[in-house]
């Protein structure tokens, strides 16, 4: 039997991703839970349907995985992918080619091992994975290819959300403004104070890892705030900057489930370029390749 075609879903608190190994397709959550419950909006739930049917469309059966820290959304989801074959995260998680050996922690995200097993697809253990999205996660693979457990803290828009939302003076501040340090304006302030003690947390926490595996890991940077910490720690931490590295962990579970059932890659074996055509090799002197 032929491998089938593999699509990954991304399912966060803000943005809904959808990808093949060529392209993705973004749907902000809000808008398909307001479509889901027919509230106006930019697209009715059958416009959304038809818009996921049409990205999924191939000359072969279509595999996915999806991944979601969003339940309400995922639930609304689902019955879009009705001609889809679904697999849990935990049954990819099961294939025999997953590089991640185990997961020693209790309760942990999906999106937080996925992000893991994407990283060690590329990079020698031990690592840690740093997801700058609505939360921020720092999180450690050790030496032996296990995922070791890590840190949790607000992320940039939450933390600059709640300074204007728990205060009755503080503004709501753009994160993507001037940085100025020291910041002359409240807004200023605002910005530098949750960037630099982002990047400063960010940067302790790594410190913090690598003491824990005795020797300096592999750091990789992923989500949307990123680019933002990766220009402040970059005096601090030496890292690769990932772009999308939850949707790639799916695809790259996919592709061994793929070749675990069926004897075969994906009909594509872009395995290691991003879904957007942006080129994997690593950018820092202590990021090593996996043969």
């Amino acid at each position: 039997m032929a491998a089938q075609r593999m699509i990954a879903i991304d399912i966060g608190n803000t943005e809904i991703k959808i990808a093949d190994t060529r392209k993705v397709m973004r749907i902000a959550t809000r808008e398909l839970l307001d479509a889901a419950s027919n509230k106006s909006g930019k697209n009715t739930l059958e416009e959304l349907q038809q818009k996921i049917e049409r990205f999924c469309a191939g000359d072969t059966a279509t595999l996915v995985g999806i991944s979601s820290v969003h339940p309400k959304a995922e639930r609304a989801i689902r019955p879009l992918l009705k001609h889809c074959s679904v697999l849990t995260i935990d049954t990819l998680l099961d294939t025999r080619s997953n590089p991640l050996r185990r997961v020693l922690s209790t309760g942990t995200g999906n999106d937080r091992i996925l992000g893991c097993v994407a990283a060690l697809s590329m990079f020698r253990a031990p690592l840690i994975t740093v997801d700058c999205g609505t939360a921020t996660t720092v999180n450690l693979v050790n030496q032996t290819d296990e995922f070791a457990g890590g840190f949790i803290m607000p992320g940039v828009d939450t933390q600059l959300n709640s300074l204007a939302r728990a205060t009755a003076a503080l503004p709501p501040v753009n994160k993507k403004g001037t940085l100025r340090i020291p910041g002359r304006t409240t807004e200023q302030a605002m910005r530098a104070g949750v960037l630099v003690g982002t990047a400063g947390a960010v940067a302790k926490c790594v410190r913090m890892l690598e003491k824990t595996v005795a020797q300096s890991c592999t750091v990789v940077l992923t989500g949307g705030n990123a680019a933002l910490i990766s220009t402040l720690v970059q005096n601090d931490v030496e890292c690769s900057h990932v772009h999308d590295l939850v949707l790639l962990g799916i695809l790259h579970l996919l592709k061994c489930y793929n070749k675990d059932v069926y004897g075969s890659d994906s009909p594509s074996r872009r395995s290691r370029r991003s879904i957007e055509g942006k080129d994997l090799k690593p950018t820092g002197k202590r990021a090593q390749r996996r043969n």
